[in-house]
């Protein structure tokens, strides 16, 4: 499951709009008992946002285990230090 967070700063001594200062992405896995991970029943995208979204994530999802490969890859690789 992903979720997307945004952190907002306000003033505490003035009335001025809050101000976006991060935002991330966290990815969290469902794990069993014996902390192995599981399967969960599929998010079904109903509104036209939430499909956007949900082929967001899934783009997102396949570079970061594309970028995830070619590092362990590049770490296979290279000789012990």
């Amino acid at each position: 499951m992903e979720v997307g967070v945004r952190v907002l700063a306000e003033r505490w001594n003035e009335s001025t709009p809050a101000t976006q200062v991060g935002s991330a992405y966290l990815v969290f896995t469902a794990i069993d008992e014996g902390g192995k991970p599981r399967s969960v029943p599929p998010v079904v995208p109903e509104t036209d946002q939430d499909r956007r979204r949900y082929q967001e994530a899934q783009i997102r999802r396949t570079h970061r285990l594309a970028r995830r490969r070619a590092i362990k890859d590049l770490r296979a690789a290279r000789p012990a230090e």
